[in-house]
């Protein structure tokens, strides 16, 4: 698995990938961290217990949502979907 998402990584395009991270990464994206305590619907977050700083993140979100809820993934990183997607979609199936 690894082998193949690298080889994947590998072939995409610089320009697309510069591209894509000045149009939707996290740094062009608005923050909402503020509005966070005033969305009432649930929220799961789903991180990877090898992805130190996003699951750190969720935690933090966590306190701030009134319904929230927060899975980890074991043996995963930042790629759950790509990494163990048997059980990204099992986790996403429990929910609904």
């Amino acid at each position: 698995m690894k082998a193949e998402i690298r080889a994947e990584r590998l072939a995409q395009n610089e320009l697309g990938l510069a591209n894509s991270l000045r149009g939707m990464g996290t740094g062009a994206q608005r923050s909402y961290w503020d509005s966070l305590t005033a969305f009432a619907r649930p929220v799961i977050l789903l991180t990877g217990e090898l992805d130190q700083k996003f699951y750190r993140k969720a935690e933090q979100m966590k306190e701030q949502f009134q319904n929230c809820s927060h899975i980890v993934i074991n043996g995963c990183g930042h790629a759950i979907h790509v990494e163990n997607p048997e059980v990204f979609v099992t986790m996403i199936e429990k929910q609904f």
